[in-house]
This record gives structure tokens, sequence and C-alpha cells, in this order.
């Protein structure tokens, strides 16, 4: 721990095989964590691209959470722990679903906004900055604007389909139990622009 201060390792020290190594789950943690989440070594190194790369990131993680929100709520319904309409449930699964489906719209609306906003600062720095502009190459253009339509089309499809936030918890339902026929007698029309944002969604996730 004392060499990672300056950037040293273990492999400084004579005979280091035959040394036990010192770990520490904590101190990885301390590490990992403010590097994943609020992307540090960039804040400490390069502010300018911080400013488009962190707004960009975090997006992703809104709309992850989102995916495991949904993934939850979902096996609430399949499961017949809770119904999925607010109306048909007691006092304390009403709450819920309002709490629920009010977090996940703000996240949507977020990270929709804020990607966006991150996904044109980064092509913004990396065409104007000189020095960034040496060392950026197609892909980093085409996974800008790729990660970038995945938020253009959330947007689009939040402020398009009125149904959206229902017929994105059907869409999961669907896809969960490998159905195409939707619950509550409802059918679930998804608007071109849905598909184009769940398309473009695999894509990135495969790549």
């Amino acid at each position: 721990m004392e060499k990672a201060k300056y950037g040293g390792s273990i492999l400084e020290e004579v005979n280091w095989w035959t040394k036990k190594r010192e770990k520490s789950l904590f101190g990885e943690l301390k590490v990992m964590i403010p590097e994943i989440a609020l992307l540090k070594g960039v804040w400490e190194h390069n502010k300018e691209l911080w400013l488009g790369s962190f707004p960009f990131h975090f997006a992703l993680y809104l709309f992850i959470v989102n995916m495991f929100l949904l993934i939850i709520g979902t096996l609430l319904y399949i499961t017949g722990i809770s119904p999925l309409v607010i109306a048909d449930s007691n006092y304390f699964w009403k709450d819920f679903w309002i709490v629920y489906r009010t977090v996940i719209d703000v996240f949507w609306w977020a990270g929709s906004i804020i990607g966006i906003l991150g996904a044109i600062r980064l092509l913004f720095v990396r065409i104007v900055n000189k020095g960034m502009a040496l060392y950026s190459n197609a892909s980093h253009y085409f996974n800008i604007i790729l990660i970038g339509a995945i938020y253009t089309t959330a947007l689009i499809w939040r402020l398009t389909d009125q149904r959206a936030l229902f017929n994105l918890q059907m869409f999961y339902y669907g896809m969960m139990t490998f159905s195409h026929e939707f619950v509550l007698n409802a059918k679930v029309m998804l608007p071109g622009i849905a598909y184009a944002h769940v398309l473009i969604y695999i894509f990135c996730c495969r790549a």
C-alpha cells in the first residue's frame, strides 16, 4: 500500500515472488469506485475531456439502473407478488409503483438529456482540441455517435409516446416471458423510434 502512493509495486523488492502479497478489498474499492463512478483519473489529468466524458458515462449508468429496475418490476408481476396496475394494488404496492415509475421516468429523462449533452461535448472537444484531434480516429467518433444515438432515440421516444413508461414495462414483460401476448388485455404498440432505440442498444451491448 505504501508503494502505491507513488506508483510503485511489490516488483521493486528483491525476491518479490517469495514474499506474501498484501491485499485490501477496501483499498481496491477506494480506488475503483471514484474512478468508475466519477472518472477521477480523467478529472485529474484532463478536466476539459471530463466535462463531456462524465455526463456521457453517467447517463449510461442511469440507463443500466433503469434496466435492473424494469427487470425487478417485471419479476414482481410474473411471480404474482404484486399486480402491475396501480389501481389494483393495495396501499403498500400502490405507493411502491408510484415511486418505482417516478424513479424510472426521472432516470429516463435525466439520462437522455445529460447523455446527449455529454456526447456533443465529447465530439466538440475531439474536433476542436488539436491535441485530442491528433489522437482521435474514426472508431472514437463512431462510438460517441452510436452511444449518443441511444440517448437521442430514448429522448424522442419519451417525448412522442404518451404511454412510454407502460410500453417499456410491457416490452420487458414480453422479453422475459418470451411472449408476444401482453398482460392486462392491452395491446402494446411501440413506435418506430422505440424499435430503433432497442436495436441500437443491443448493437452497443454486442460490440
